[in-house]
């Protein structure tokens, strides 16, 4: 088993595997932070939450807008 301690370490290793692993390996870390962006503290989602909608009401210019949860759902499947 080979022992990595350095991002320039494994930087190195990534660079000599075949571009067909490379891209196996984008896709796991990839799909390791969208769940990690997924499993966000809920206390804290729902702060930032409040804080949008606060924000929100402050600068209202009385238009029909997309709500908080509609602007997650399109800034998530963007993301995805």
């Amino acid at each position: 088993m080979l022992l990595m301690s350095t991002l320039t370490e494994i930087e190195t290793a990534v660079d000599n595997l075949p571009p067909e692993q490379q891209q196996e390996l984008l896709r796991h870390l990839a799909a390791t932070v969208r769940r990690r962006r997924s499993a966000a503290d809920p206390a804290a989602v729902k702060q930032w939450m409040e804080r949008l909608d606060t924000l929100r009401a402050t600068i209202s210019t009385g238009r029909q807008t997309l709500t908080t949860e509609q602007t997650l759902t399109d800034a998530r499947e963007e993301r995805d």
